[in-house]
């Protein structure tokens, strides 16, 4: 018998005690008188006995206190596998019905995109060679980011009428590619102070404005009249080809895809870049560029002399359009 065992027979005897001594006293009322002297001998009796007890009683709670303060209570561990243990160690109560909880990294921006496009490059190479391989399963045993796999096999669903809600799925790996773009190109960088329309419309715009002059007394004043024009903005696709190395489509290190990256963003930061300065008119299939029907003004040559005539003429036709161009002293 333990300590908690016997302090609950003490217990148990106290209450009993306890019981006959209101019997006593329920049968003394009951007949209307006090307790004889038989019951009052009993009654001290029992009262001695319960003091005693309780006595007892408290020692035992006193020393059962000190044995758990000195030895821990130990508890069986339980689960199945060693994580599951080990949460049973922790305090969990059933460990067999623990999530377990995977703490993934999130991407650097465009890194996704990178490996998305290593992926599709590499399962397209196998293909050529006449073994092809799903983008996702490449990914998955590359041991790329868990959400890259996963945009892959989207990507390779065969749409029905239970899957075909998304039919243009937006991935975000594209969108954090496009925001590191955008951050690099010229037009975009300018965008804050540009008027924002959407594309396939016509705007009205203004070729030329009034002129106004100097009039003497009595003298009639010139008339002149701006005129205006129109112009469609158009939607244009943009496309680039990034060459590869077997190898460095086999490598599954941060660098190589971060090289990767690179190489995307500055293609076509190079491409929009030159096609938004050029002086060629939009077509079908690219936009026209901010010097297309401007003024040329060849230069005629490298030397400071030279560059400093080039600025003064074209501070002279920016005068005639009414603007004014700041020419460095030196």
């Amino acid at each position: 018998m333990n300590y908690q065992e016997q302090l609950a027979k003490i217990n148990a005897t106290i209450k009993a005690k306890q019981k006959q001594i209101g019997e006593i006293m329920t049968k003394s009322v009951s007949n209307g008188h006090t307790p004889s002297d038989d019951d009052e001998n009993t009654i001290t009796e029992l009262e001695t006995d319960i003091a005693r007890l309780e006595k007892s009683a408290e020692r035992l709670q006193k020393l059962i206190k000190s044995v758990e303060i000195a030895t821990p209570s130990l508890t069986e561990v339980a689960g199945e596998t060693p994580e599951q243990a080990a949460a049973s160690a922790d305090g969990v109560p059933d460990p067999k019905k623990t999530t377990n909880v995977q703490v993934v990294k999130s991407l650097p921006k465009g890194i996704g995109f990178a490996q998305m496009a290593k992926a599709k490059a590499l399962s397209a190479r196998l293909a050529k060679q006449g073994s092809y391989v799903a983008p996702a399963q490449i990914a998955e045993s590359m041991g790329m980011h868990p959400d890259v796999v996963l945009e892959l096999q989207k990507s390779a669903q065969v749409l029905d009428t239970s899957n075909s809600k998304p039919l243009v799925p937006v991935s975000h790996f594209m969108g954090d590619f496009i925001e590191l773009l955008r951050a690099k190109t010229i037009v975009d960088r300018l965008a804050a102070r540009m008027r924002h329309v959407p594309f396939n419309i016509t705007i009205s715009g203004q070729a030329t404005g009034a002129a106004a002059g100097w009039v003497g007394e009595g003298a009639a004043k010139p008339v002149s009249n701006p005129t205006f024009n129109t112009i469609e903005i158009k939607q244009h696709k943009l496309a680039g080809i990034c060459v590869l190395t077997d190898e460095l489509l086999r490598n599954s290190t941060f660098a190589a895809d971060n090289l990767v990256l690179s190489d995307l963003l500055e293609s076509t930061t190079h491409l929009i870049d030159t096609t938004f300065v050029d002086d060629q008119a939009q077509s079908a299939t690219r936009p026209g560029g901010i010097l297309h029907g401007a003024t040329k003004h060849e230069s005629t040559g490298n030397e400071a002399t030279q560059i400093r005539a080039d600025l003064l003429k074209l501070r002279q036709e920016f005068i005639k359009k009414i603007c004014r161009l700041m020419v460095p002293s030196t």
